[in-house]
């Protein structure tokens, strides 16, 4: 059983909000005080030092000047005639200044400003700024009292052409302008604001120490603080490199406590962190951590007013925590990390509150500790996902709440990370507690933060997530779906590897989940080519890469279960030991991983079958559990692993004590999970399988009971893969034969044939149905020889009309007529329903070519996902629309229900049984159902077996081989001239001249040992004109072998079956029943007969016979006198366009031309006209209403599939499904010779048979049989039997009513 991944926060989400790479740089929406501004302190302290000692140090000075705002004064008048608050009241202002760095980022700075008089106020500090030209400079004057007063902009250009000089010398240029307050145009205040621009020393200004001396502590810091720049500027990383060497040495010599220590620190954190960023470099992050402790530590006990720069270091160490935790799963980090934002919480607190008068500021204040709210939440969670503590997970949902709470709403993206990050936390408790609410509420909030943001590849990617887990937890195929078309838009708008390795990796795990669902190849090749993707952009050292390799080693391992290939075992290994040892012991993943790596040494002892390997996977699954938390989601599938790898050495070793504790552990796992999850079938199965292996040892009836109790509990469950169900089922009636409990290998069947639906349902095309139910034929039959055995007849016919058949049958079921529900006021209903079905129908009918799929760019991808998501939910919502009318409306509570056999005994045939033959390696018995009896007849085969069958199908093909005709199943080579119209070849020195002899001697094992008995059973009367039908629904083997035919033909007393009855085939018995129940009146305007005949089918050779054959029905037609309405298309005028057009417009159609079985792709098969091949999907879409008999005049129409032989897949069976009541079909390439002689003595028949019935002006095909009849009769009756005339007659059939 393949192994799921459990999806840690690092495979299932990508980039999840509260965890991204900004290092702490975001504190309060905007960027933060950067590393200049420290260079800045640290050159101010050693301009200081170089003035109190008057130049002595011996160091030289390199200057740089600057300028600065000197000598600032506040102006406020009050205006006459306002009322407005005196201006000595203003006893608290302050300058903000906003622009004073080049970086737009920067937060505004704060001067206090000094009264001087009652209308003036002063700052006494220097304002200094820098040494490049500035945009602009603007000016805000605040009151604790009223709040903004007014402000003023000053470009660059006003300020630098203003400068005065130096403080000493020049003239004094004063600068004044008057503060507008745009908020009150009408203000109560006059303002004004002068000051002096000053050039000055600046922070540029650098020392250089004097030859033959050490450098000072003061000036190592100087010098570091150059390179910071250099690398600014160049981004060198020799110059970062430098920056943290001087940084360290200065530090050497700067004592502990000393205050000058600070700029040291936090130079080389910045520094390192910057290197990080560039190398990776895990000791890099170890001193980062080491240098921003103590920082942290000093700066708090020496000067803690300092509240911005507190927060800085807060959250860098935050980050650089979280960072060294996500590479090696030290929960210490983690830890860490958490204890500094509550720091940074406590502090932000008290900056809010001495705001809170100013509104403004109080609002970006709350954005900011919004801001630092979500981030403990994301934190909290990311804790829970390594320890599982639920008050971890309830808190961090509690601290998103508070940050939402908080939030401004003003900034749209700040909004949408805490609606992610509360939506990962609320999916978190999901996958501990598994309460649905929780789920809902994930998605719900992701969709919430999509809307706003719906270009946001991370939003995307996280809500693509979070429907990966729905899925896994109901098994909705809808979920999965739209999960892999959000992720593939995600890729669309992903321009970085970083990104694109984890959306990619995400991508590839939701194909993954879709494969374990449906088991189609083309999501298991989606799967494997993503991740190889995602491995090729990941790098070596990154924490994601082990998750990447445990996805491509599960696929590995997948297509190893596919294809058998010993190859993918070992690349699965492999890739999956490499995912192992890139983690270090003690990782949060750790026990996930060696998880699969014992599924993988489990892989390959079933292909060594060494006991090292299956104890290697022991050793991996029983070091996982003891390394994993019970309280983790993970653990779970750790149990039911190492559970499996025990059973496996039980089975080799016999060891009690083995599978003793595989069910142990099996038991902790299903008492834990809940009973809807999808999983659930699955676990129930490993039960099952654990306690029937013990009682083959114990023979302890107790482990067999309950050993199948578990697998029926696995097959009802409603949310699991229908895989998974169907495989259970299987393995409950394998046992229950085995052990010889009938009742409970009836149950067994039941519910296999009860999933088979679900399984190949109609929300998946019909060429994905037909992969899904191919080699599904063996164990329908073998239910129905197990039924018989049991005399349980009716539940034999049951199986063999649920279980085969089935996509004809759904496709039947979307065009069932709903007169009866308009009939009962049920119109508005009736009407949906029936555009649901019609869209169904439609989309089923899609073509799907894998290799194009691949090709495919991702929008036309995206495209295609689309289209599956849509067809997913139109299946569910017809779904749910047959619930309503079943639950609603009186009288339809069996709507569209499978029938019980007792209600095909009510709509049988007058003229004839019905039987059906099961063959299977256990016996072979026919059963016949008669009109107007009330059980079905059984007759035994006992000289008739499975082998038998496949014997004369060989022989029949070999035959046919040898003769140069195909036999169905197989490809025809339309380039050869020997097509539609196969003529024998001719007999010679090397002709096959056995050929004819072998198919005699097939015709007489098949009357002897099959037919003959059945007909005798049947009580058939002999007769010159046979008028009784029979109706044929063979299934195995003898699909493919014509019973019609049976007899023996050259002995002194020759008989064959169609001295007793004139055959019919039906794919089913619904199939005949239907068409008997519903009576259908063909509209004037539509009855008629379309004729088409090409020769000339471009690209194909020429067969003259069609044009032969059209023009003898068309004189026939003429000659009987009737009015049938004609249509002739033929040569140019036979065109796809044309030929369905008038299938539309006639009830009859007769098609001679090429024609072609794709067994690959069956709605594909379709017949060759002049521009193209009119396919049968083509036709099936049309829903030709007044559709009555078809006339297949061409090679292998009633052509079926070895590996579907239970589905029909031929030509003449889609013609039935497309509403035809009845089909001339061929089993194997018709002789142009004689083509147009069968078909002009079947419509002479046909037409002197209508005469008597309908009247003149229309056709009956419900006469098709006997005139089929005629005509073979005749054909043999001109020509004789000889040898070759078999090949000639045989492979015409008729199918239906």
């Amino acid at each position: 059983m393949t192994e799921l991944p459990l999806l840690t926060p690092e495979s299932l989400l990508f980039a999840i909000a509260g965890d991204s790479d900004n290092d702490g740089d975001d504190i309060f929406g905007t960027k933060c005080l950067s590393e200049k501004m420290s260079a800045a302190i640290v050159l101010t302290a050693g301009l200081s030092h170089y003035l109190t000692t008057d130049g002595a140090d011996p160091e030289a000075m390199l200057t740089a000047l600057g300028w600065g705002m000197e000598e600032l004064f506040v102006d406020i008048e009050q205006r006459s005639g306002c009322n407005g608050s005196s201006t000595s009241s203003f006893n608290d202002l302050t300058l903000v200044v906003i622009g004073i760095s080049d970086d737009d980022l920067d937060p505004p700075s704060r001067f206090s400003l000094t009264r001087v008089s009652d209308t003036r106020w002063k700052c006494e500090t220097l304002i200094e700024l820098t040494g490049e030209i500035l945009p602009y400079l603007t000016v805000v004057v605040e009151s604790l009292d009223v709040g903004d007063l007014g402000q003023a902009t000053f470009s660059g250009e006003e300020l630098q052409c203003n400068v005065s000089g130096s403080s000493d010398s020049g003239d004094v240029k004063v600068i004044t302008k008057s503060m507008v307050d745009e908020e009150d145009v009408d203000a109560s205040y006059d303002i004004g604001l002068s000051f002096v621009v000053r050039a000055m020393l600046s922070r540029k200004t650098t020392m250089v120490a004097a030859a033959n001396q050490p450098p000072s502590g003061e000036s190592l810091l100087e010098r570091a603080t150059d390179h910071c720049d250099l690398y600014e500027e160049t981004e060198d990383p020799a110059e970062l490199d430098e920056a943290i060497s001087d940084f360290r040495e200065a530090l050497t010599q700067i004592p502990n406590g000393d205050l000058s220590r600070l700029y040291g620190l936090a130079g080389l954190a910045a520094s390192l962190r910057h290197r990080h960023r560039i190398t990776n470099d895990p000791a890099d992050l170890d001193e980062m951590i080491n240098t921003l402790e103590e920082d942290i530590a000093l700066r708090a006990a020496e000067v803690p007013e300092d509240h911005d720069t507190l927060l800085i270091a807060l959250a860098h160490l935050r980050e650089a925590s979280r960072a060294r935790y996500r590479n090696l799963g030290n929960i210490l980090d983690i830890d860490r990390a958490i204890d500094a934002q509550y720091q940074m919480i406590d502090i932000g607190s008290e900056m809010s509150n001495s705001m809170a008068s100013n509104s403004m500021a109080a609002n970006i204040v709350n954005d900011s500790m919004a801001n630092m709210w979500s981030n403990l939440g994301a934190m909290l969670s990311r804790r829970f996902d390594h320890l599982g503590n639920t008050e971890d997970i309830n808190k961090s949902i509690e601290a998103h709440g508070v940050s939402l709470s908080m939030m401004s709403g003003e900034n749209d993206i700040l909004m949408n990370d805490a609606l992610c990050t509360l939506a990962y936390s609320y999916l978190s408790r999901f996958n501990r507690t598994g309460v649905d609410e929780d789920l809902e509420q994930a998605v719900s909030l992701y969709r919430e933060a999509f809307e706003k943001q719906p270009e946001d590849s991370n939003i995307l990617c996280n809500l693509g997530g979070c429907l990966m887990r729905k899925f896994e937890r109901h098994g909705d195929l809808t979920d999965i779906n739209e999960a892999i078309s959000f992720q593939q838009k995600a890729l669309q708008y992903l321009n970085k590897d970083i990104a694109r390795y984890s959306a990619l990796n995400n991508l590839a795990l939701s194909f993954l989940y879709r494969y374990n669902h449906s088991r189609d190849v083309e999501s298991l090749q989606e799967a494997r080519i993503n991740f190889e993707l995602a491995l090729g952009k990941t790098p070596k050292d990154h924490p994601t890469r082990p998750f990447t390799l445990t996805g491509l080693s599960i696929c590995y391992g997948s297509l190893y279960e596919r294809t058998r290939d010993t190859v993918q075992i070992y690349r699965a290994g492999a890739v999956q030991l490499e995912a192992v040892e890139t983690v270090p012991e003690g990782h949060a993943s750790l026990p996930s991983l060696l998880n699969i790596l014992g599924v993988r040494y489990r892989d390959l002892f079933k292909v060594t079958h060494q006991l090292d390997h299956i104890q290697l996977a022991i050793d991996c699954h029983r070091k996982a559990v003891e390394a994993s938390s019970p309280e983790t989601a993970a653990f779970i599938v750790i149990l039911e692993s190492f559970g499996n790898a025990l059973r496996d050495r039980f089975l080799i070793t016999r060891d009690i004590a083995d599978i003793d504790e595989a069910i142990a552990l099996t038991k902790r796992v299903i008492n834990v999970l809940p009973k809807d999850h999808s999983f659930w079938a699955r676990f129930c199965q490993d039960i099952g399988d654990f306690l029937i292996d013990r009682y083959a040892v114990s023979e302890d009836n107790t482990d067999l009971e309950s050993g199948f109790a578990h697998y029926s509990l696995g097959t009802m469950s409603t949310t699991a893969p229908p895989y998974d169900r169907c495989r259970i089922a299987k393995f409950w009636a394998h046992w229950a034969i085995e052990y010889n409990d009938s009742t409970q290998a009836i149950s067994a069947f039941d519910a296999l044939v009860e999933v088979v639906p679900a399984m190949a349902s109609v929300g998946q095309t019909v060429q994905r149905r037909h992969e899904l139910l191919t080699n599904l034929s063996s164990y329908i039959l073998r239910g129905a020889s197990v039924a018989i055995s049991t005399e349980r007849v009716d539940k034999a016919l049951e199986w063999l009309e649920r279980g085969r058949g089935l996509v004809w049958s759904q496709i039947s079921s979307l065009r069932t007529p709903l007169d009866d529900l308009r009939s009962v006021d049920a119109t508005t209903l009736a009407d949906r329903f029936e555009t649901i079905s019609r869209a169904l129908d439609a989309s089923g009918a899609r073509m799907q070519d894998p290799m194009a799929r691949f090709q495919a760019t991702i929008d036309q991808k995206i495209s295609l996902e689309e289209q599956a998501s849509s067809h997913v939910k139109l299946a569910k919502e017809r779904e749910s629309l047959l619930k309503t009318i079943r639950t609603t409306i009186p009288g339809f509570e069996k709507f569209l229900q499978p029938l019980p056999s007792s209600s095909w005994m009510q709509n049988l045939p007058e003229s004839g049984p019905v039987v059906v033959i099961n063959v299977h390696s256990t016996r072979c018995d026919a059963i016949a159902l008669i009109a107007g009896s009330e059980d079905p007849l059984h007759i035994p085969l006992p000289d008739f077996s499975l082998s038998d069958a496949v014997d004369l199908r060989q022989r029949l093909e070999k035959a046919l081989k040898q003769f140069g005709i195909t036999m169905r199943g197989s490809s025809v080579d339309l380039t050869s001239p020997e097509v539609r119209a196969m003529k024998p070849k001719p007999f010679g020195k090397n002709s096959p001249k056995e050929s004819p002899l072998l198919i005699e001697d097939i015709l007489r094992q098949l009357w002897s040992h099959l037919v003959k008995p059945i007909v005798e059973a049947l009580a058939l009367p002999k007769s010159e004109e046979a008028e009784t039908r029979i109706w044929w629904c063979p299934t195995g083997p003898l699909t493919f072998l014509p019973l019609h035919a049976a007899g023996i033909y050259t002995s002194e007393n020759p008989e064959a079956l169609s001295d007793y009855a004139v055959s019919s085939y039906i794919p089913t018995v619904a199939v005949l029943t239907e068409r008997v129940k519903s009576t259908r009146i063909i509209p004037e305007e539509k009855s008629g007969l379309l004729l088409v005949s090409q020769p000339h089918a471009p690209g194909y050779p020429f067969i003259p016979g069609t044009t032969a054959e059209i023009e003898r029905i068309a004189q026939k037609i003429n000659e009987s006198q009737a009015t049938v309405r004609t249509l002739r298309l033929e040569d140019e005028n036979a065109t796809v366009k044309a030929g369905t057009e008038g299938m539309e417009s006639y009830s009859c159609v007769h098609l001679a031309c090429h024609a072609a079985q794709d067994i690959e792709e069956p709605l594909k098969s379709g017949f060759y006209l002049h521009d193209g091949r009119l396919e049968l999907s083509a036709i099936i879409k049309s829903h030709i209403k007044s559709a009555d008999f078809a006339f297949l005049s061409a090679c292998q129409t009633s052509t079926g599939d070895h590996k579907l032989s239970e589905e029909a897949v031929h030509l003449a069976a889609g013609m039935l499904a497309a509403g035809y009541r009845g089909v001339v079909a061929t089993m194997w390439s018709i002789q142009d010779k004689y083509a147009p002689e069968v078909a002009e003595d079947f419509y002479a028949d046909l037409l002197l048979r209508d005469s008597a019935g309908l009247g003149r002006n229309a056709i009956d095909g419900s006469n098709a049989a006997y005139s089929l009849h005629r005509a073979v009769r005749n054909l043999r009756a001109r020509h004789g039997d000889s040898d070759a005339l078999f090949l000639a007659w045989i492979p015409y059939v008729h199918f239906g009513l």
